[in-house]
């Protein structure tokens, strides 16, 4: 037992199991009255094997098979089933690796229909996705925003920023608890919480799950690691601050984040408009350096984008858009307090209805900016050597790239041995590749868009929810013209008495009968400056979830899109592969043909014995190297596969094609 290697083992195991494998379907063509003939499976996984007609009706591009399948059903059947067999009356190679392919393409038809026939998914020349169309999306984003943040009633709240989740992350990171031990601890849970968010979102969520079990395009190699990395983080701190809770007791963690809901809101909107200005910037950059989509839209100003003065007119405007743009807006935001001067306009003034409907449209407007990409779903750029790659705005580089960490890690083995860390510090460290980031410019335009998303989600889940009571605010009621409005309650003493760790305790303080006199209409024990009126209005409509329910099933409609793109993607990747396969493999014929003849002619004979069938199944080797997509095929020797057992005959050599990818 001992002189039998493993190899061995492992052969006639599969042997054995195709014998099973060949006798069970036998048994089943003859239980149902079928001929063993028409049974010819494609594969071990008893795929159906299909004529020219029907490759032809599923895939057009197919249509013209290389290799007649009716004059070869035996060997269509083992080449199908992973293994290029040796055609003994030929003695060589057949050059059918394709069919396997062809053939789990055909197996999902429907799909493929459905996926060739849609071509504007992936379709960069759409009218949707015109340079135009995108720079007015990404402007649209932007005063949406703006008048979302004008209109919403909790941006004016002065209530103690209360939220769950969010608050919690904010506390456990910005606010320290006094005691030196537990400050210590809070630091450890700290930074074991963000080592294991970058290990978990880069390894596991990112590289096993995104990229190699779900294969999304846009995800392949390290692109988009540190946005999966930064969600991870978020997820795994929350779970840290809890950890902490339950350890202490004490000091804990909460959901107040110790300022007024006013100045979170204004802190989200900055994060939002300055998100919604790189977005803008990097597509109005990306049109105007396109040379292969639109090549005719505005030449001449795309001349002078990318050539003038070496390329640094479009350094120095995107920089002088950018500076100029976020200190008008940050200005607006917390100096002028626009919001303030806004309330006391006679303009403006929605209901919860219309900022329902509002929410829903920014939320598609985000997510239809993302599709309208030309790269979608990859956003991996051009791979043409003719078209020059899109640079990111404001640089002269296609991705941003920070590798200081991974020059100092790669250099620690060359540090002397005293300068060395331990050598269990040194194990437990990861590789250095693990500190090397870079960020491309898809990534780059539409990470920040995620984030807007989120802001946006949360502002529609206070559209939905809204009432004034639990913001320190409350509707003036009656039958004036000004019934619907909202007042706000300024005096912080009085929301501390009524509120309680952000839960209103006392709901009959905040109304309008006790800050008002209803005779005499004057306040009642208010401090200056006293409640204030906003324009927005509370109407108390159930129209608003009507009017928020298609911005929120638009998300996973998006999802739906994306995997469908995605799959698209993949199909014309492999059908193209499959045409240059079998071009090449024509041309192998072709030249055997060729070769075959000049012999005849000149009275050579022509190679046979173990060197020919060893240079066909080189040549039949190329061409399926050629047909499997993104991998290399093995060849290996078998030995008499019937029986299973040792033979003198001539080695076959096989050549085993991984899965294709769809």
């Amino acid at each position: 037992f001992s002189c039998v290697s493993v190899a061995d083992l492992n052969r006639r195991r599969r042997a054995r199991h195709r014998i099973r494998r060949r006798e069970r379907r036998r048994a089943f063509c003859a239980s149902a009255g079928m001929d063993a003939a028409a049974d010819q499976t494609v594969g071990d996984d008893r795929r159906p094997a299909v004529d020219d007609a029907c490759l032809a009706e599923v895939v057009p591009s197919l249509s013209k098979p290389k290799v007649d399948l009716d004059d070869h059903a035996d060997e269509a059947a083992q080449v199908g089933s992973g293994r290029n067999a040796e055609v003994a009356e030929e003695g060589q190679l057949s050059t059918t690796m394709s069919f396997a392919q062809r053939a789990y393409i055909l197996r999902q038809s429907a799909a493929t229909k459905f996926l060739l026939q849609n071509k504007w998914i992936n379709k960069s020349t759409i009218w949707w996705r015109h340079p135009a169309a995108r720079i007015c999306t990404t402007m649209m984003i932007l005063f949406l925003d703006m008048m979302l943040f004008l209109e919403d009633p909790v941006n004016d709240s002065r209530i103690d920023a209360y939220i769950p989740g969010l608050g919690h992350m904010y506390s456990f990171v910005m606010i320290w608890p006094n005691s030196t031990g537990y400050a210590i601890l809070r630091f450890f849970l700290l930074m074991v919480s963000l080592v294991l968010g970058c290990w978990f979102g880069r390894n596991v969520l990112h590289h096993r799950i995104l990229r190699d079990r779900l294969h999304m395009e846009m995800f392949m190699a390290c692109h988009g690691t540190i946005a999966v990395m930064c969600l991870c983080c978020v997820m795994t701190m929350f779970l840290g601050g809890m950890l902490y809770n339950a350890i202490t007791g004490e000091e804990e963690v909460t959901a107040s984040m110790g300022f007024p809901m006013e100045r979170f809101c204004k802190m989200t909107q900055v994060c939002s408009v300055t998100a919604d200005i790189i977005t803008f910037l990097m597509v109005f950059d990306a049109v105007l350096q396109d040379r292969t989509v639109f090549p005719q839209w505005l030449p001449q100003v795309k001349d002078v984008w990318t050539k003038a003065c070496n390329g640094w007119v479009r350094i120095i405007v995107v920089w002088t858009i950018a500076t100029v743009s976020l200190a008008i807006t940050l200005g607006m935001i917390l100096v002028w307090k626009v919001g303030d001067e806004y309330n006391r306009n006679a303009f403006g003034g929605i209901s919860e209805v219309t900022r329902a409907f509002i929410v829903s449209l920014v939320i598609f407007c985000d997510l239809f900016t993302v599709v309208q990409d030309w790269d979608f779903p990859t956003f991996q750029g051009t791979v043409e050597v003719d078209c020059p790659a899109i640079l990111v705005a404001g640089s002269f580089v296609p991705e941003l790239k920070f590798e200081l960490l991974y020059h100092l890690f790669s250099r620690l083995p060359s540090l002397p041995e005293r300068l060395r860390p331990p050598a269990w510090i040194w194990h437990a460290l990861p590789p250095a590749d693990f500190f090397r980031f870079s960020i491309s410019g898809g990534w780059l335009t539409y990470g920040p868009l995620f984030a807007v998303m989120c802001i946006d989600l949360f502002c529609a889940k206070n559209q939905l929810l809204y009432e004034p009571s639990s913001y320190g605010q409350y509707v003036q009621g009656g039958h004036g013209p000004d019934r619907f409005r909202v007042w706000t309650i300024t005096d912080q003493g009085y929301l501390a008495r009524a509120f309680v760790e952000g839960e209103l305790e006392h709901p009959e303080m905040i109304t309008y009968e006790a800050r008002w006199n209803l005779t005499t209409g004057e306040p009642i024990g208010q401090t200056l400056p006293g409640d204030f009126m906003t324009m927005s209005q509370h109407t108390d409509n159930d129209i608003r979830y009507v009017c928020a329910a298609p911005g929120i099933l638009l998300i996973p409609l998006f999802i739906f899109l994306v995997s469908i793109a995605n799959s698209r993607k993949i199909l014309e990747r492999t059908v193209s592969s499959i045409d240059e396969s079998s071009s090449d493999c024509q041309v192998a014929e072709e030249n055997q043909a060729a070769e075959g003849g000049v012999a005849a002619a000149t009275g050579a004979s022509p190679r046979s014995g173990p060197g020919a069938s060893l240079q066909s199944a080189v040549e039949g080797g190329r061409c399926a190297k050629a047909d499997t997509v993104g991998t290399t095929s093995e060849l290996r020797t078998e030995k008499d596969a019937e029986a299973g057992a040792d033979s003198a005959k001539e080695p076959v050599l096989i050549a085993d094609p991984p899965p294709p990818e769809l």
